[in-house]
């Protein structure tokens, strides 16, 4: 499942539309299997750099890297919260 979930969001991360949909996913695939925790997040990381490194060389003006930077600080406080509630509820 991780292979089909990973290969749909590295389909349409140009866009980024479906990037973050997917972390969800992801996480939770790989905590059934025992995977590490750092194999999602890091996967995750690499495919918004794959992604980023596109839209930057397609438009490279200020608006594009404000809307992309506020876009990274959103996820990464959506992702500390995902992380914390969950951390929270297995205690």
């Amino acid at each position: 499942m991780i292979e089909e979930v990973a290969n749909e969001s590295m389909a349409t991360a140009p866009d980024g539309h479906l990037l973050a949909e997917h972390y969800e996913a992801l996480r939770r695939e790989a905590l059934d299997t025992g995977e590490y925790h750092t194999s999602v997040h890091a996967t995750t990381a690499f495919g918004w750099s794959w992604m980023r490194g596109r839209v930057l060389r397609r438009e490279s003006n200020r608006e594009t890297r404000t809307r992309l930077l506020r876009t990274e600080i959103s996820a990464l406080l959506a992702v500390a919260v995902l992380e914390i509630t969950t951390f929270l509820q297995g205690h």
